[in-house]
């Protein structure tokens, strides 16, 4: 038994005002992305000055990020379907930049953990926002490239991320500690209010992007249990999109955190040369494969288990790259294999979010892409980091062998992505087939 259409959509707003909404919204992600992913630079500093481990900085580069990332994402994406999507990904930009200032002012693993929290809290507002505005903004037949758009500002925030953040270190470093109000700042410490501030500016832009009129209208009440009924009635469709693509993004969060960090330890690198080298690869080749993953679901809009398809190429591919990157015995061939985990990666992303909007109706959109967030964010950003460090600290009790760590990780994901989205295709399609061709 599905669940009734929803009424036909109104027009859709002009070509301008849609693009000028995903331009706004890719440059808050790549923000965001700045912000989320810096610390996979000052893994070294971090150890040095507040005296921790790879699992601890492990934990500030997943679960103290992921905790209210996830369980913030479903409330708010209830208010998002009722209120102004636009105010919300404002409020949330403001926040989330000041929570990565105040993480300079941390001197403590605890007080930089409950800074990493506040960042959380603030990026929680802007996916489930983001996915409902584009939604009502584009046809879907156009989802796929502003998607792919918004989706590739993983790539470029990380990208700059690695590439600026390693800059600042180094300039940092030279300069030493800081004298300023709050005491003297260390190097680590001036990277994070360096790349936290500039969020300000971009919150202010969010209030141009225009709200579009949603499909269904707002003023309309959503049955209660509707979006129980769903979940339960596609259970095994979504079950496989949710966990094939956490499983994705587990691959590539454990690269894009620990990467840096094994050129660093295993061949010399400095921290500027591992931002600069891996910051191109994630920058030019990643957001090649989020625009890629937006093309081609836009290509195989026919085929209704089209983007699970993606998804099943992406694994297949993040793994066996995975695996060999660390292996190698070579820097650049190493380097060649983290950009592919990058590339497909990013092709993933773009995948598993347009498989949110083809699959859902229009009226459950935001709760499902939180509750998509909320699985995949707490899965792969939490576990990523963390399964590379835990087999480090305790399996091979070596930071030196990180590397190891993150060839076994791969190695394990990756049979386990492919099963699940095989087994998924047929219920996906299915679910799909019984929507309405509106959605």
């Amino acid at each position: 038994m599905s669940i009734p259409p929803a009424p036909q959509a109104a027009a859709y707003p002009s070509p301008g005002r849609a693009w000028w909404a995903v331009v706004v919204l890719f440059l808050a992600y790549t923000i965001s992305f700045v912000d989320r992913t810096i610390l996979s630079l000052l893994v070294e500093p971090l150890r040095r000055d507040l005296h921790i481990s790879d699992t601890q900085v492990s934990l500030l580069q997943g679960l103290a990020f992921a905790i209210f990332y996830t369980t913030m994402g479903l409330p708010i994406a209830i208010w998002a379907d009722r209120g102004s999507r636009r105010a919300i990904a404002a409020v949330g930009i403001f926040f989330w930049s000041l929570m990565t200032a105040a993480c300079g002012l941390a001197n403590t693993f605890w007080q930089l953990f409950a800074a990493r929290l506040g960042v959380g809290v603030g990026e929680a507002a802007l996916s489930p926002a983001t996915y409902s505005l584009i939604a009502d903004l584009f046809p879907e037949n156009k989802r796929g490239r502003a998607l792919g758009l918004f989706a590739s500002g993983v790539n470029v925030g990380a990208g700059l991320a690695l590439l600026i953040g390693g800059a600042v270190v180094a300039m940092a470093t030279k300069m030493g500690s800081i004298d300023t109000p709050f005491g003297a700042l260390r190097s680590w410490q001036v990277v994070f209010i360096v790349v936290g501030l500039p969020g300000i500016l971009v919150a202010l832009l969010a209030l141009t992007i225009y709200e579009p009129r949603r499909a269904l209208k707002a003023a309309a009440p959503t049955p209660p249990g509707t979006f129980r009924f769903f979940l339960k009635a596609h259970k095994a469709a979504i079950g496989a999109h949710f966990i094939g693509f956490s499983i994705c993004g587990l691959a590539f969060t454990g690269v894009s955190a620990w990467a840096p960090t094994f050129l660093i330890r295993h061949y010399g690198y400095t921290a500027a040369q591992a931002g600069q080298s891996l910051g191109l690869a994630v920058l030019i080749v990643g957001t090649m494969g989020a625009l890629a993953g937006g093309a081609l679901s836009d290509r195989w809009v026919h085929l209704k288990d089209g983007t699970l398809r993606i998804g099943l190429i992406s694994i297949i591919m993040q793994s066996l790259a995975g695996i060999a990157g660390p292996l190698v015995g070579a820097p650049i061939v190493s380097i060649l294999c983290f950009s592919t985990v990058f590339f497909f990666g990013g092709f993933a992303y773009t995948a598993g979010a347009a498989a949110v909007q083809k699959v859902t109706p229009p009226r459950l959109r935001a709760r499902m892409a939180a509750l998509y967030l909320f699985v995949v964010s707490l899965f792969a950003t939490a576990l990523g980091p963390t399964s590379i460090a835990l087999l480090t600290d305790h399996f091979f009790k070596s930071p030196a062998k990180v590397g190891y760590s993150m060839s076994v990780v791969a190695a394990i994901v990756g049979p386990i992505g492919c099963a699940v989205f095989v087994l998924g295709l047929r219920p996906f399609a299915k679910a799909i087939a019984e929507q309405s061709p509106a959605n």
